[in-house]
This record gives structure tokens, sequence and C-alpha cells, in this order.
């Protein structure tokens, strides 16, 4: 399955916060994308009550966040032809 995670860091940016939720996703997914800035396409088996509630525990109270599951031929948008290369046989 593919989730969205998107996510705005709140208070002064330090990229070491930033840096902690790449580094989450990127062990936790069984492949990943980042099709813009805040924003990563996930390949994973865990649903999205789950990243919620670990991505909780790497951000800050003040920080927000919104995953999804996607679905196949329920989405658009304008994005880089790898990104959709990656997707398509994911869903």
């Amino acid at each position: 399955m593919i989730l969205l995670v998107s996510y705005d860091l709140k208070g002064p940016e330090r990229p070491a916060d930033y840096e902690r939720v790449k580094e989450f996703i990127e062990k936790n997914s069984k492949s990943f994308q980042r099709p813009l800035y805040s924003q990563w396409l996930v390949e994973t088996t865990n649903n999205c009550k789950w990243w919620t509630d670990q991505l909780e525990k790497v951000t800050d109270t003040d920080d927000r966040f919104f995953v999804c599951k996607v679905f196949p031929d329920n989405y658009w948008g304008f994005l880089d032809k790898p990104i959709w290369e990656w997707m398509s046989p994911r869903l």
C-alpha cells in the first residue's frame, strides 16, 4: 500500500527536525518517493494510524502532519515521470 505523508514543522526551522522526520520515514518504509518538499509517498504495510502515532513521537507538539492512503485510480497531479513510474506497480 502507498500512503501520503505530509507535514509542516512549526517554530523556528531547524534542519535537525526535518532530518529526524526524514530518517524515520526512510527507515520505516519499504520504499519511498519525495514528490514535494514536505510530502512523501511511502510504500508500507503499516496503516495510517500507526504512521500517525509514530510520527507524533519524532515531532514537536506544535508540528502538524497528515497521513492518508493513496488508492488506485483516485489521484491526479503534475509530478515528475519517475514518481508516476514508481507509484504505478505499487497500487
